[in-house]
């Protein structure tokens, strides 16, 4: 019986080895049932506002100064953000990705122009308090046409909830400006996943959304690949780059006027999936 059992132990542990390094193999973006990942984003960031008076240009109001929140308003222009992104598998082709990402700004400058923002003239020489505020719910699912061991492609649609606030104030004279929109926008969605090895994988996806109804015009464009490693069957880290452009066009409602914002950068992120 000794005899039996240490001959057997080698070839069972050889059996376990064997049954984790094929699952590890297995183990890809590609099959992963659940995933998320937490974000550093060091983007470059260019932003543009212009407020109308209130009604807006269409309704009799006076057009506002277009802004370079950089420059005229004297915003950071590498702002680090946190970002966070959830996956969900749906049977074996469908996908479902969440992922949100806030870029808010505030910053007090002298400025060398005069600005019309909304219903007030900021002259030149006036210190202007700022704030920018922009955020982003992404919603998008995806179904897989193409699906291999080795590469997936998928097509599908999105629904982006955009916010954005912008503050001008000239405390100075006791003088202010805020405004305030909010709205969802569809995209339509490509992205793909090539899984290079057992532990080295990549993807990328690019999004789009250029629509003009009415009062209303807008367009909305991100594009990301990114590189990860499995460090660990259920954890991965990685590097990877993303753009992303938004510009809204409105003549009437609660944000009468024009807001852009151009993000471009590198990311580091942790992901863990199962």
């Amino acid at each position: 019986m000794r005899l039996t059992l240490s001959s057997a132990l080698p070839a069972l542990l050889i059996g376990v080895l064997a049954m984790h390094s094929a699952r590890s193999q297995d183990s890809s973006p590609i099959t992963d049932r659940f995933a998320a990942r937490a974000i550093f984003f060091d983007p470059v960031v260019s932003s543009e506002v212009r407020l109308d008076a209130r009604g807006g240009v269409l309704n009799g109001g006076t057009a506002g100064t277009p802004v370079s929140g950089e420059d005229d308003f004297g915003f950071q222009r590498r702002p680090a953000q946190g970002r966070m992104e959830l996956m969900f598998r749906l049977l074996e082709r469908g996908r479902v990705r969440f992922s949100y990402l806030s870029v808010g700004r505030s910053a007090s400058a002298v400025i060398d122009h005069t600005i019309l923002f909304g219903d007030q003239a900021f002259d030149i020489g006036d210190r202007v308090s700022s704030e920018l505020d922009w955020r982003d719910m992404q919603f998008a699912y995806t179904y897989s046409f193409i699906r291999t061991s080795s590469l997936e492609v998928g097509f599908g649609a999105g629904i982006d909830a955009i916010q954005a606030r912008a503050v001008g104030r000239v405390r100075a004279r006791a003088i202010g400006e805020e405004a305030s929109g909010a709205g969802p926008f569809p995209t339509a969605v490509l992205d793909g996943t090539w899984a290079i090895s057992k532990r080295f994988a990549l993807t990328a996806r690019a999004q789009y959304f250029s629509a003009s109804i009415g009062k209303f015009s807008g367009s909305l464009a991100e594009y990301h690949s990114d590189l990860q490693y499995r460090w660990r069957r259920n954890f991965q880290m990685g590097i990877g780059y993303t753009v992303n452009r938004v510009i809204l066009d409105a003549s009437g409602g609660d944000f009468p006027g024009r807001f852009g914002l151009y993000t471009r950068g590198p990311e580091a992120f942790l992901r863990a999936s199962f």
